[in-house]
């Protein structure tokens, strides 16, 4: 085994492990910058406002949701989450907590990684919803990093009865 042409590459899966994931030069920025974007899409959903929401979206955004439901394009979920949990006055939000965020080499294309909660009021008070593990793909565009895929696996429910 020739240990110098094995060293590079130790290092630089070091390097990646150690910086949490963010390959990219830079990579560590835009990884500090799609926390923070997430946080506020969070904001946005908890605030019940499909245009705020939507501007983080790529417009070719395809979603996966946790029943296995696909929806295309920006316009598209935003329609439905108007139409839909920003007219359920249970609805509390959907915060999503991004565990890993890893930026390719091109600085380009990123992968988040996480933990998603569904809040709703239980009918005797209290909280009710479900939670799960998220998958979210970003593009860099012209104007910023935007969403361009999520997928979700429900892990645990507290609100249908057939959970």
């Amino acid at each position: 085994m020739n240990r110098d042409r094995i060293w590079p590459h130790a290092a630089a899966l070091l390097a990646v492990v150690a910086t949490g994931g963010a390959r990219a030069e830079g990579g560590e920025g835009a990884a500090a910058s799609i926390r923070a974007l997430r946080l506020q899409y969070n904001h946005a959903i908890e605030s019940r406002d499909p245009g705020a929401f939507a501007k983080f979206l790529s417009p070719t955004f395809v979603e996966l949701t946790s029943s296995g439901e696909v929806t295309r394009g920006a316009k598209a979920v935003a329609d439905s989450y108007a139409d839909t949990e920003f007219k359920d006055p249970t609805f509390i939000a959907y915060d999503r907590r991004p565990d890993t965020i890893d930026v390719a080499r091109s600085g380009r294309f990123a992968v988040e990684r996480g933990h998603w909660r569904a809040r709703f009021r239980a009918p005797g008070g209290g909280e009710a919803g479900a939670t799960g593990l998220y998958q979210a793909g970003w593009i860099k565009m012209g104007d910023g990093w935007r969403i361009r895929t999520e997928a979700y696996a429900q892990m645990t429910c507290k609100r249908e009865p057939a959970c």
